[in-house]
C-alpha cells in the first residue's frame, strides 16, 4: 500500500513538474544577419556596427505563442536582456546573450536587440536573395531562430519530402484557385504553376511551397503577391488548406516544449518584412512585423 501511494504521488509529481515546463514563459527572436548597407544605418543610428542582431518577436506559455506589440515605444514590454540558443534543423547551434537599446529610432527596429561582447553568431549556407529584407542592399545568409529555453528539438521531424502525384495535383488545383483571387491571367495558364518546396512530418502532413515561374512582373510594376511563394498544408488524411503567400519558412522546433512543433516563417512584400509563427498543428498563428515608413 505505501509503495503504491508513494507510486502515484511520483507520478503526480512528475506530471505537475512537467506541466510547469511547458507553462514557463519562453521567448523567441531570429537572428538577422545583416547586409552592408544594413550595417551603415545602425552605425549611424546607435553607434553600433553588428554583422548580425538578434529580432525579439514571439513569447510563449503553455503552448500558447503570441507576437510582441507592433510599437516601438513599446520597448519596456520587450525583454531588456536575453540569454539565447540557437536553433537549426531541431538542433542547438550556439548560444548568444543579447540586448536593447535604450530607445528603438525607426520603425525598422522594432524588437531590435545588439549582440553582447563575446556572443559570436552561427552563420548557416551561403547568402542568398531569398534572405534579404526590403532594405537590404545585397544577398545574406539565412536568418536563424533563437529561444530562451533549452528546447530546440523537432519531434515531428519536418524534412524535404516529395509529395505523391495526387496530392501534388491538388496542391496544384489549390494554388491555382488562390492565384486566381490574385490575378486571373496567371492563374489560367498551368504550365507556369511549379512546385517550389515540399516537406514531410512524422505523422504525415505535408507543406508545399507553389510558385509561378518562367513569367516575371511587368517591369512598371511593384510587384505583387502573386509572384510570392504560396503555402500550403495537408494533413495526414489529405485535407488542404491555404497558410499563406510572401513566406518563407525558417525552421521548425518545440520551442515551448510542449511536445509539438512549432514553424516559424519569414514574411516579406513591399515596406514590411516580419515573421509568422504556427503552432497547435497549424491551427493557430501570430504574427510579428513592422514597416520602414
Amino acid at each position: 500500500m505505501i509503495r503504491a501511494r508513494a507510486a502515484a504521488l511520483l507520478v503526480v509529481g512528475l506530471a505537475l513538474t512537467s506541466a510547469r515546463a511547458v507553462a514557463a514563459e519562453v521567448d523567441l527572436g531570429i537572428l538577422e544577419q545583416l547586409s552592408p548597407g544594413q550595417q551603415m544605418r545602425l552605425e549611424k543610428a546607435y553607434g553600433q556596427k553588428p554583422q548580425a542582431v538578434v529580432r525579439v518577436a514571439f513569447r510563449g506559455e503553455g503552448g500558447r505563442w503570441a507576437a510582441f506589440p507592433g510599437d516601438i515605444a513599446a520597448i519596456g514590454q520587450f525583454p531588456a536582456k536575453v540569454a539565447w540558443t540557437v536553433a537549426f534543423d531541431g538542433q542547438a547551434r550556439g548560444r548568444l546573450d543579447s540586448a536593447s537599446p535604450p530607445q528603438w529610432l525607426a520603425y525598422a527596429d522594432l524588437g531590435l536587440q545588439f549582440l553582447l561582447p563575446g556572443s559570436t553568431p552561427p552563420r548557416i549556407g551561403a547568402p542568398a536573395a531569398a534572405y534579404e529584407q526590403w532594405d537590404s542592399d545585397t544577398p545574406v545568409r539565412r536568418p536563424l531562430v533563437v529561444v530562451s529555453g533549452a528546447h530546440v528539438e523537432d519531434p515531428e521531424h519536418w524534412k524535404p519530402a516529395p509529395p505523391d502525384a495526387a496530392l501534388l495535383q491538388r496542391g496544384t488545383e489549390s494554388f491555382r484557385a488562390q492565384l486566381r483571387q490574385e490575378n486571373q491571367t496567371l492563374a489560367a495558364d498551368m504550365a507556369s504553376l511549379q512546385l517550389m518546396k515540399s516537406y514531410r512530418s512524422a505523422k504525415g502532413a505535408f507543406l508545399l511551397a507553389f510558385l509561378v515561374q518562367g513569367k516575371a512582373p511587368p517591369p512598371d510594376e511593384v510587384p505583387g503577391p502573386e509572384w510570392s511563394p504560396y503555402w500550403f498544408v495537408a494533413d495526414a488524411s489529405g485535407v488542404m488548406r491555404f497558410l499563406g503567400n510572401e513566406l518563407l519558412l525558417i525552421d521548425a522546433g518545440d520551442y515551448d516544449g510542449d511536445g509539438r512543433s512549432e514553424l516559424v516563417f519569414r514574411k516579406s512584400s513591399y515596406d514590411y518584412d516580419g515573421y509568422v509563427i504556427y503552432f497547435d498543428d497549424f491551427a493557430k498563428s501570430a504574427e510579428f512585423g513592422w514597416n520602414y515608413h
